[in-house]
Order: C-alpha cells, then sequence, then structure tokens
C-alpha cells in the first residue's frame, strides 16, 4: 500500500489526472497511510482541475456528505454535474435522487426521470458490450 501511494503521488505530480483520483481513494481508505479525508478532499480538487470525471464524482459524495470539507449539497449537485459531462458513469444516477429528492436542488421528477433513465439506458449499452452469456 506504500508503495501504490508513492507511484500516485509521482504520477499525479507530474499531472496524470487518475492518479490524483487513486490518491484521494487510498487517503480516503487508509491505504498507505491513516485515512486522512481532507487529504482526500485535496487530491480530489486537484484531479478535478484536470477534468477527472472520476475526482470531480468522489467531490460530490465528498460534499453531500461532509466529508473532509463542510458539507454542501449544492456543490455535490455541481460536482455531479460536471462529472456527468464529463462521462462519468454513476453520475446520472446521483443527479437523479439529487433531483428525485431536493438535494442541493430543487426537486424536479422530469430532470429526475431524465438522469434514471441516462443511466439505466447508458448500463443497458456497457452491459450488452460487456457481458458474455
Amino acid at each position: 500500500d506504500t508503495r501504490a501511494k508513492e507511484q500516485f503521488e509521482e504520477a499525479a505530480e507530474k499531472g496524470l489526472p487518475s492518479a490524483w483520483n487513486g490518491l484521494g481513494v487510498l487517503l480516503w481508505n487508509g491505504q498507505g497511510a491513516p485515512s486522512n479525508l481532507t487529504a482526500a478532499y485535496h487530491a480530489f480538487l486537484k484531479g478535478a482541475a484536470l477534468n477527472s470525471s472520476d475526482c470531480y464524482f468522489n467531490l460530490g459524495i465528498m460534499y453531500q456528505n461532509g466529508l473532509g470539507t463542510d458539507k454542501n449539497e449544492t456543490a455535490a449537485v455541481e460536482s455531479y454535474e460536471r462529472a456527468e459531462q464529463l462521462g462519468h458513469w454513476r453520475a446520472a444516477l446521483s443527479l437523479a435522487v439529487c433531483y428525485d429528492t431536493g438535494l442541493g436542488v430543487e426537486k424536479n421528477c422530469t430532470k429526475a426521470t431524465h438522469y434514471y433513465r441516462k443511466f439505466f439506458r447508458d448500463r443497458s449499452r456497457w452491459n450488452d458490450e460487456y457481458v458474455v452469456s
């Protein structure tokens, strides 16, 4: 775990967006070092600045739950929206739940339905492509 953390740090410092996400996940989970949600949050911020959809998605979770930063449901929705725009596979489901429940946004059944359908349509396509009978 320590070696993985070092490798992610080296790659992140070279500007690899996915490395910031990997480092953030290790810091979040306490792999290679004790869990440090604040450091994970900052790693995800750096990756998001490089347009990492995974980093934006993880920031959404952190904002939604107040992990490593202040709870901010509006920022959570904004992070999920950016992650979805960048093609993150779970962001549409998170947005659907936000619009369905009014988390960080005004409740909107039309938008919730749109994102639920998008998530399931995209997952169905993925399933068709990758699942072998």
